[in-house]
């Protein structure tokens, strides 16, 4: 998996956001990445910028877009862009004793 698509978003000069979408170029792609400035959120930036990685996986027949989150009221916010729960699990590799 490499970077496949990389968004940012700027407030004149300065990095607010961006999302970053790692993908095997053929057939699945996942965002790595979605941040936006804490004093900069709740302002359209992530909606705008996911709308942009998603026309683009779109447009490149990428069969599916997944995202792993950390905090169940980013549950909602990803089911505003079509996204749907499955039926699967995570898992880690431990460090090395």
């Amino acid at each position: 998996m490499t970077v496949f698509s990389f968004c940012e978003c700027l407030w004149g000069d300065r990095l607010v956001g961006y999302v970053e979408v790692v993908s095997n170029g053929v057939t699945d792609a996942y965002i790595q990445d979605l941040m936006v400035h804490p004093e900069m959120q709740n302002q359209g930036f992530g909606t705008q910028m996911m709308s942009m990685v998603i026309k683009e996986i779109r447009e490149r027949n990428i069969y599916m877009l997944s995202v792993i989150y950390g905090e169940e009221k980013l549950k909602e916010y990803y089911e505003r862009f079509g996204f749907f729960s499955m039926l699967c699990g995570q898992m880690q590799l431990r460090d090395e004793e």
